[in-house]
């Protein structure tokens, strides 16, 4: 939550694990983030546990889309 809300990331349309390895990736390539190797493993962990859960309907349409 330091460089925006953690809603920003939660309530996106991301969905899919390569979305949220972009995303991520991007997070930490960014200047002053400090986010470690670690964290941010951490951080994508959740994101996709977060998308198979709470947004299960989003991750399933979007996984149908692609096939």
């Amino acid at each position: 939550g330091k460089c925006h809300p953690q809603a920003r990331a939660i309530n996106c349309e991301f969905a899919l694990e390569d979305e949220w390895e972009r995303y991520v990736k991007r997070m930490m390539n960014k200047p002053g983030t400090f986010i470690s190797a670690n964290d941010g493993k951490a951080i994508y962990e959740f994101l996709v546990y977060d998308s198979k859960t709470r947004k299960k309907a989003l991750y399933e349409k979007k996984l149908k889309d692609i096939k």
